[in-house]
């Protein structure tokens, strides 16, 4: 009896299961139907913005102090990596010293026969400093699967060799084999010696250190009066480098870059251009990736009434860029949300505007006011009833009409609209 019983359960949780994955079936399907017969001449109202977007070329200007030495023939090491912060005074790069190649193999000696070691007698050190870089070893990893740049690719592998280098080095100072510590020893000491006959550069401000030398450092320069009326159309044309591409990575010299502020210089001949002004807050979307802040500085003017050399300033995600002088941005000249419609939909009638919405088989006639628009979609509102009076409706019409909401359905009709 018990077994019947449960039985009975079972079929009953099956006959549940079946009846709500019909009713799902069902209300799917006609969804389906529904989206796929609608008319192509409707519009679902939506809440959602609007912009309005010009895509230009930009040329980043930045404070940058170039940093060369004596020995810069010789080749370079860095000391603080490309695109970290660093402070005044503090060690950036050496030059490589006479003989160093010598020094360099019995380096290379000691890491591979302290790595050796390690392998064979399984030693395992678990401080936060080798678990840190043992994580920042597979993400480099990780993030060399994705790229397909040759260039990006090397500098990852460098930087791989690095991170190697630095665990084999804290992983023989904090083991307890006493022949691991006398390499580990060894190969400190040849390090030290390096240093000690190497030429150092010191940062000579607080900023950003880069490698990434163009020939543009002294060309595009930021003075502290921040006149930039120098930049002109054919300054900007001169600038021989591809959009987007990466500035390399120079082996002779380095450069400190202002982490604080930098510029975006544009060359622009569109009707919006024309009407900017000094002290405009705009947003930039910059290699189609994140957008920033941005406010215009300079206004130059160019070879005819039309043309404008617009000069952005920004100072967020200033380090993300170090790698470029010449990217696509998008000047988004201003950004509106509520609800949108598609243009189309939008009636003009004596200075008025008005919209058709379908419900329940009929048209409705919807005024609404046009708060933002661009080439393609609106934002709209209801009126206000004080702006009805003043209009010129009566009470008793306000009362009557109809208002715009989510989700409406507006007729589409460019023919409507024309005439």
């Amino acid at each position: 009896m018990k077994e019947e019983s449960n039985s009975g359960k079972l079929n009953k949780i099956k006959l549940i299961c079946a009846i709500i994955f019909v009713a799902t079936t069902i209300f799917f399907v006609i969804k389906c139907v529904d989206f796929l017969s609608r008319p192509a001449n409707e519009f679902i109202v939506e809440n959602d913005s609007v912009s309005f977007e010009e895509t230009v070329e930009g040329v980043f200007i930045r404070k940058e102090t170039l940093v060369k030495g004596n020995n810069y023939k010789n080749g370079m090491v860095q000391i603080v990596t490309d695109g970290k912060k660093t402070a005044k005074g503090e060690k950036i790069f050496r030059y490589y010293s006479n003989g160093e190649d010598e020094i360099l193999k019995e380096i290379d000696s000691l890491s591979k026969e302290i790595n050796e070691i390690i392998e064979a007698t399984e030693i395992r050190i678990y401080s936060s400093d080798i678990v840190s870089l043992e994580e920042s070893i597979e993400s480099t990893i990780d993030k060399i699967y994705e790229l397909n740049d040759i260039q990006k690719i090397n500098e990852y592998m460098k930087k791989i060799d690095e991170y190697m280098d630095t665990k084999t080095e804290k992983t023989g100072a904090e083991s307890n084999n006493s022949y691991i510590k006398t390499l580990a020893d060894q190969k400190s000491a040849l390090e030290t010696k390096l240093i000690e006959t190497s030429e150092i550069m010191n940062s000579p401000a607080a900023g950003l250190i880069s490698y990434r030398i163009d020939g543009q450092e002294e060309i595009l320069t930021v003075n502290d009066s921040k006149d930039f009326s120098y930049v002109t159309k054919d300054v900007l044309d001169s600038i021989q480098i591809k959009s987007g591409s990466l500035i390399p990575i120079n082996t002779e010299q380095g450069k400190i870059v202002d982490n604080f502020e930098a510029y975006v210089a544009v060359y622009m001949e569109t009707e919006r251009a024309t009407f900017a002004e000094i002290g405009e807050k705009v947003k930039l979307r910059i290699a189609s990736t994140s957008v920033v802040d941005a406010e215009i500085i300079a206004v130059n003017p160019g070879a005819n009434e039309n043309e404008r050399i617009l000069i952005f300033k920004i100072t967020d995600d200033i380090e993300k860029y170090l790698e470029f002088r010449k990217v696509q941005i998008d000047v988004i000249w201003w950004e509106y949300s509520g609800l949108k419609v598609s243009n189309s939909a939008i009636i003009e009638e004596e200075g008025k505007t008005y919209v058709l919405r379908k419900k329940l088989g009929l048209i409705e006639k919807i005024y609404v006011k046009v708060l933002r628009q661009n080439e393609s979609y609106s934002i709209v509102d209801n009126y206000e009833d004080l702006e009805l009076l003043e209009m010129g409706y009566t009470e008793d019409e306000i009362k009557e009409m109809n208002q715009i909401k989510l989700y409406d359905r507006i007729v589409v009709n460019e023919n409507v609209k024309k005439k």
